[in-house]
């Protein structure tokens, strides 16, 4: 017994037959972006959850830092130098402010790749197909 696939391939050039293969294969084509689209998610879930525990460990070791250098340095400096203290804590959180700036542009260069860059390629490729299918037709 023939299949509803093979019968239909065999009869040509009914208007029915080809509106069903043209939603076949937009059906088949949203399909296989939607998979890309899922696999591509998941990757940029992983990616976010990376980017997201070393921003909160990088700002995790700038309070660590600020803490152990206000208490230990804060005075010494404050009393070797002769300086106020206010002037030395000042100082420090400049420095740990710029550290803290250099640790977000790390990261930002690190995991600065866009999310779904397959899918929006695919997506370039089904426009620049569609336009030229119009300019044929």
């Amino acid at each position: 017994m023939d299949s509803p696939d093979s019968s239909r391939s065999s009869a040509k050039g009914g208007l029915g037959d080809a509106v069903i293969d043209a939603l076949i294969g937009s059906v088949d084509c949203f399909h296989a972006r939607l998979n890309l689209l899922q696999f591509e998610a998941k990757e940029a879930g992983t990616d976010l959850v990376v980017r997201l525990i070393c921003f909160l460990v990088a700002a995790i070791f700038c309070g660590l830092a600020y803490l152990i250098t206000l208490v230990g340095g804060i005075a010494w400096v404050s009393i070797s130098q002769e300086w106020t203290w206010y002037k030395v804590t000042l100082i420090v959180a400049g420095i740990h402010l710029l550290l803290a700036v250099i640790l977000v542009a790390i990261g930002k260069r690190r995991f600065g790749r866009k999310p779904f860059r397959d899918s929006v390629d695919e997506f370039k490729r089904d426009r620049e197909w569609l336009e030229e299918m119009r300019r044929e037709k």
